[in-house]
């Protein structure tokens, strides 16, 4: 923290460079400074027209690669500068006028230059400490981070009072004079942005490493330096439970969380219905909350040695995950924004289930019990599982199109397209679960005869799972006869919806029969 501070303060302490620099604007007019955007007539030319064209700034060091002028911003013209470290990969939108670009590009250059010397601060203790230097401990973190907030912030205050020409990004402490002429300006911009975001990922790297091992970055690299093969990602993930599983909070919270807020971005779309950075947010929230998902399932995969399938609470968390992997792979096949509106607080509510409404001593992991120590475990189960997320997704989608789909709504206008829409995946994500539904039946039947003896007992579980088999194959029937189109199999699907969480759910909290233990009783 300490040399943090050393560095920020002597890097913006000089206001010689500014002098210079400014001269070499209005004399050489060949670098253009202007509200923190670099700009260069000096060696770009103006591209040969047609779809392949590619234009490249030569002043840029070479592995950064080129822009296209289809998907480039086009207010950046040939003569222009396309910005240090360049925009070429900007699916979002977030760059792609003027002002917007011009900040963003502020932004990264300020983010970028905390991140080096948040690097270099991160580093400079540990060293110390390794060689005997005594250097200041947690409990006065708080002062040292004040102190240099309030430096930060008076240097950068005198220095926007100065009132000098140039814009908020130049550097303003060049000792060895290495911008003093355009080519080298130019230059050291892009190398400048390029170090700064190698920075900004040390900096995630170091804090990761620090959570699960509990090291600091130098100690770490010298572990894995000395042996490769013991100190790796893989090899924590195998040998240390203990360190993931001091994770899995973390993680749940973080799920929960993330699905709480994609829950609201995806069902308040009528307010921003034109705004994509909004809706990315929505993508990128579920993205996290898949993630926090199956490091939770890896997590109790990794301290109890089986598949984490064997407790309500364990069951509710991967119906959770697969309510997300299903948002995510029709978001990428339909291209239809609306699924999330049906899934994401599907996962939420599994999601809260599990965490909130379960008690924590039902939410620990056990050893199995003598009938689930079985290969089939993983095969059945899973199969279950996934097969009812499938299932109910289908079946809201089947009681959307039933609102939506009225006597009003024609094929060509917008309501009768989205009816069509909702028929369609609702009818693929049943024909998906339906042979998913029958395999785990299957299986479960061949295991229950391994265990007990006998391949069907007219258990409660095994009863309602055969009567959401029914229900499910008169919704499949009824979509091939021409005479039940339309409404009709939606309202069996409807009906599959309710009988699909009795056999999940209900019978679990009953508490009887063979499928009983794990659960309430």
């Amino acid at each position: 923290m300490a040399a943090a501070t050393a560095c920020a303060s002597t890097a913006l302490a000089g206001r010689s460079l500014l002098q210079l620099q400014n001269e070499l604007v209005r004399k050489e007019g060949a670098v253009k400074w202007t509200t923190g955007a670099i700009r260069s007539q000096r060696s770009v030319q103006r591209p040969a027209s047609g779809s392949e064209s590619k234009r490249q700034c030569q002043d840029r060091i070479k592995g950064i690669g080129s822009l296209s002028s289809e998907t480039g911003p086009s207010f950046l013209s040939s003569e222009e500068e396309f910005g240090a470290g360049g925009y070429t990969n900007e699916n979002d939108g977030l760059s792609f006028d003027p002002e917007t670009f011009t900040r963003n590009l502020a932004l990264e250059v300020t983010q970028s230059r905390l991140a080096m010397l948040a690097s270099v601060g991160c580093l400079t203790p540990e060293l110390l400490g390794r060689n005997g230097v005594e250097y200041g401990q947690g409990q006065i973190m708080g002062a040292a981070l004040a102190c240099q907030v309030l430096v930060v912030a008076a240097l950068e205050g005198f220095r926007g009072a100065v009132g000098e020409e140039l814009g908020d990004m130049s550097p303003a402490f060049d000792p060895l004079g290495l911008a003093s002429n355009s080519d080298t300006f130019v230059d050291m911009s892009v190398k400048e942005i390029k170090n700064g975001r190698l920075a900004l990922v040390s900096l995630l790297g170091f804090g990761a490493q620090g959570i699960v091992t509990g090291k600091g970055p130098v100690q770490n690299l010298i572990d894995h330096v000395t042996d490769p093969f013991a100190n790796n990602l893989l090899a924590f993930a195998t040998s240390s439970a203990l360190g993931i599983a001091a994770l899995e909070p973390v993680l749940t919270r973080t799920s929960f969380a993330t699905l709480f807020l994609t829950t609201l971005i995806q069902w308040g779309r009528p307010l921003y219905a034109k705004n994509e950075v909004v809706k990315s947010l929505g993508k990128i929230g579920t993205a996290v909350a898949y993630g926090c998902l199956t490091g939770i399932l890896l997590s109790r995969w990794a301290t109890s040695g089986h598949l984490p399938l064997s407790n309500l609470y364990e069951s509710s968390m991967f119906l959770s995950w697969c309510f997300c992997t299903i948002q995510i792979v029709l978001e990428n096949q339909s291209k239809n924004e609306w699924i999330g509106i049906i899934t994401a607080p599907s996962a939420l509510l599994t999601n809260a289930f599990a965490t909130l409404g379960i008690p924590k001593d039902m939410q620990q992991s056990t050893a199995l019990v003598p009938a689930l120590q079985s290969n089939w475990l993983m095969m059945h189960v899973s199969m279950m599982i996934f097969s009812y997320a499938t299932l109910m997704i289908g079946s809201l989608l089947a009681i959307a199109f039933l609102f939506v789909d009225t006597k009003e709504a024609s094929l060509e206008s917008q309501r009768g397209r989205l009816g069509q829409q909702l028929d369609h995946y609702s009818y693929r994500s049943i024909t998906l679960g339906f042979p998913l539904l029958t395999i785990g039946i299957l299986s479960g039947a061949v295991w229950a005869n391994e265990a007990w003896g006998s391949y069907w007992s007219w258990d409660p579980k095994e009863t309602w799972a055969l009567i959401t088999w029914l229900v499910f194959a008169i919704y499949v029937h009824t979509r091939m006869n021409k005479g039940w189109e339309g409404k009709k199999p939606a309202m069996v699907a409807a009906g599959g919806f309710f009988v699909t969480w009795i056999c999940y759910l209900g019978v679990n909290l009953l508490g009887k029969g063979l499928h009983s233990y794990g659960w309430f009783s």
